[in-house]
């Protein structure tokens, strides 16, 4: 359970700051959303597998914040 917290958490608190610097991207984002599932509702999990942009937006996202937490932790002696 701790384990996917320590990614989930920090992952959905970065994801809305980095859509925020990127305006370009977060365009590009909700073209594909609206594209896929329509502007009356959010992405399903099952919409997953049509969103490439939003999944490596995502991964990118993910990976930006394990690195931190690698460096974080090797700062601490962890």
């Amino acid at each position: 359970m701790e384990a996917g917290s320590d990614t989930t958490s920090p992952t959905l608190l970065s994801f809305p700051l980095a859509t925020t610097k990127y305006p370009k991207t977060f365009q590009r984002l909700q073209e594909e959303i609206d594209t896929i599932c329509g502007t009356g509702r959010s992405p399903a999990r099952d919409n997953l597998n049509k969103l490439p942009y939003l999944k490596a937006c995502m991964n990118e996202v993910m990976l930006v914040n394990s690195v931190n937490t690698d460096a974080t932790m090797a700062t601490n002696g962890g």
